[in-house]
């Protein structure tokens, strides 16, 4: 697979700093989770299943980013495929000389 703009490809950096943004939005709210009087209450409001689903969406957005920077550089690859050269000629034949009943 080749690139036609392979000069763009610096742009998925940008993967490893959309990362690591989101580790520091969650240290974040690590710090501003111990302002509480009772830990024991987030704990409760968070059961282990939305521990996992609260990451789902920004892994998707984190997919879908690095799929765009790198569709930037405009992937190309040559493929080879198998063909088979056939024509097909359909001909009617719509004259006068064809709706003749004089002939059986």
């Amino acid at each position: 697979m080749t690139f036609l703009w392979p000069e763009l490809l610096w742009l998925s950096l940008g993967v490893p700093v959309l990362i690591g943004l989101y580790v520091w939005t969650l240290q974040r709210k690590r710090k501003a989770a111990l302002r509480y009087a009772n830990l024991s209450l987030v704990r409760e409001a968070l059961s282990g299943r939305q521990r996992l689903r609260r990451h789902v969406p920004p892994l998707l957005f984190l997919l879908a980013a690095a799929i765009l920077l790198l569709a930037v550089a405009r992937p190309a690859s040559v493929m080879t495929l198998p063909a088979r050269y056939e024509t097909i000629v359909l001909a009617m034949d719509v004259s006068g000389s064809m709706r003749a009943t004089d002939v059986r």
